[in-house]
């Protein structure tokens, strides 16, 4: 099967018109995606990576403080005079967040504890024939992967946002020259660089309180799903299971033998 990647924008955001969920045709719960249409949003909390999602502080020394300040002017000062920036660079080195490091440090706790909670989470990847998906989330070519059509799943309007992934040596960190909502969408879509084959994509959720499992357990329709296809190890058998489970549930969708 060969298919070209191609790349759609929507709000803005550049991505793949097709992101794609490696699964195991063993595990009944990663059946439900085609069973019950249901789709999983994780919290970071609860990722392997424990440090994927959580932001660190970064915090200029005090005697740099208002040097970071002046560099990074609001844009409505943008047209300042550099007098009036200079009054705004010294109020906020005494006043500003980073001027208290314990408040900068009660806010990232906030962020990674409480405020993760509160998050939803969709891993996809971008392409269906990624060996290192299929190795650790397909397994090993014996499951299966569902491709989803972005638009649609985006239109559904159960995402408040996503983006990709961004592969970092050393994670981004909580830093004074970005807005607070920039640094943790920046923290929300990156990973260590030992993670880069995943070619990871992720659709986000946030509610305004702790959601219970059922919460985070979301149903999308059918014209979110563009095919599935069969790994290229899964036994006959599964695979005339696979087809029966295709015709009764999701009988618009194509199946693909890889």
């Amino acid at each position: 099967m060969n298919r070209k990647i191609e790349n759609i924008e929507i709000n803005g955001v550049i991505a793949p018109a097709i992101l794609y969920k490696y699964r195991s045709f063993h595990d009944e719960l990663h059946k439900n995606i085609l069973y019950k249409r249901e789709l999983y949003l994780s919290s970071p909390n609860d990722f392997e990576d424990k440090k994927d999602c959580n932001l660190e502080e970064m915090i200029p020394p005090k005697e740099q403080l208002f040097e970071e300040y002046l560099k990074h002017i609001p844009k409505e000062l943008q047209n300042a005079s550099n007098e009036e920036k200079k009054r705004y660079a010294r109020y906020m080195a005494k006043h500003g967040l980073y001027a208290h490091p314990e408040a900068v440090q009660r806010m990232s706790n906030q962020i990674n504890g409480e405020t993760n909670k509160q998050r939803g989470v969709l891993s996809l990847s971008k392409r269906w024939n990624n060996e290192y998906m299929w190795e650790n989330y397909g397994d090993r070519h014996r499951g299966f992967c569902v491709g989803f059509n972005t638009k649609a799943l985006i239109e559904t309007n159960l995402f408040g946002g996503g983006g990709e992934v961004s592969y970092y040596k050393e994670l981004p960190q909580l830093s004074c020259d970005r807005p607070v909502d920039q640094n943790i969408f920046d923290t929300l879509t990156a990973k260590k660089d030992e993670y880069v084959n995943e070619e990871e994509y992720r659709l986000l959720k946030k509610w305004n309180h702790i959601p219970t499992t059922a919460e985070r357990t979301i149903t999308i329709p059918p014209n979110c799903f563009e095919c599935i296809i069969m790994g290229k190890e899964m036994t006959e058998s599964d695979k005339v299971k696979m087809r029966g489970i295709q015709m009764e549930y999701l009988p618009k969708v194509k199946l693909i033998d890889e």
